[in-house]
């Protein structure tokens, strides 16, 4: 792609920062450096529906395949994340958190470190990573202080505020909005006239939607068994070892925990297999 289509335009800012993003993109293409873009925003803000523009904005010829949407390249889960760091090269992905709680606050899943140490190091495949996340301080410190390149802060449904690499990194290691400068504003429409582009969303939606309905399912699933569920206290007890230890095997993938009611538990029979190793 040598230039920013006329046909379509993610966004509308002050500051030329769809220019930035897309000599970043350039970059990729060159061999020459990769990009990581974070997109804060609250629930229904619109972090997903202006990352999914900007993956449409540098390159809509990857959207479609045999004149239909392809959306292999927006991830909804860690694994997918993954993989899809794994397959490809010089091209623009997107991971949307979608609800899955993948950069929480909670201990860190075995999945979120391997996407963490990935990130690390994968900058020698030049690609163009759109990160969508409630809380940008909820990222790892390593990825906000060295590997951003980019930030994107919703303030408004349809507008958000820009932060360049150096901005984008001093609010990363002060854990605060206040440490960076932005470098660009700007708003998108509320109402798409391209048609391509609405063809590709609509197809999103319906990707996102059949994941939401099954990680929805999966709490149902989880609620109709509780009894088989024992909160982190009562393991603790049954194991005869302190919460903390509990809490170390789960970070560690040892133990695998779920949701049920809000309350994070784990499985009878998964104690039940770890008590002869573990005591």
């Amino acid at each position: 792609m040598g230039r920013l289509s006329e046909d379509f335009t993610a966004f509308k800012d002050v500051g030329g920062f769809r220019e930035y993003l897309f000599r970043r993109y350039q970059k990729c293409q060159k061999e020459k450096e990769d990009t990581i873009l974070v997109v804060v925003g609250g629930e229904r803000k619109g972090k997903t529906t202006l990352g999914l523009r900007i993956k449409y904005d540098l390159e809509p010829d990857k959207c479609y395949v045999d004149k239909k949407p392809d959306t292999k390249d927006i991830c909804m889960s860690g694994d997918q994340y993954l993989r899809w760091m794994a397959l490809n090269e010089k091209t623009v992905g997107q991971f949307d958190e979608a609800g899955t709680a993948l950069f929480s606050r909670d201990a860190m899943s075995p999945v979120l470190k391997r996407i963490y140490k990935k990130l690390l190091v994968c900058g020698y495949k030049y690609l163009f990573h759109i990160i969508c996340i409630q809380d940008f301080f909820d990222l790892d410190k390593k990825i906000r202080m060295r590997r951003l390149s980019a930030l994107i802060r919703i303030t408004d449904k349809g507008k958000f505020l820009a932060y360049n690499r150096d901005n984008a990194i001093k609010i990363g290691r002060a854990c605060s909005w206040n440490a960076g400068r932005p470098t660009s504003k700007g708003w998108w429409p509320g109402n798409e006239k391209n048609k391509q582009y609405r063809v590709f969303d609509n197809a999103y939606r319906k990707v996102e939607k059949s994941y939401k309905d099954k990680y929805m399912k999966d709490d149902i699933d989880l609620e109709e068994e509780k009894d088989e569920y024992l909160t982190l206290p009562q393991a603790a007890k049954l194991l005869g070892v302190a919460r903390v230890t509990v809490h170390a095997w789960i970070s560690k993938g040892k133990l695998k925990a779920y949701h049920v009611n809000n309350i994070k538990r784990v499985l009878k029979k998964d104690i039940q297999k770890l008590t002869d190793i573990a005591i």
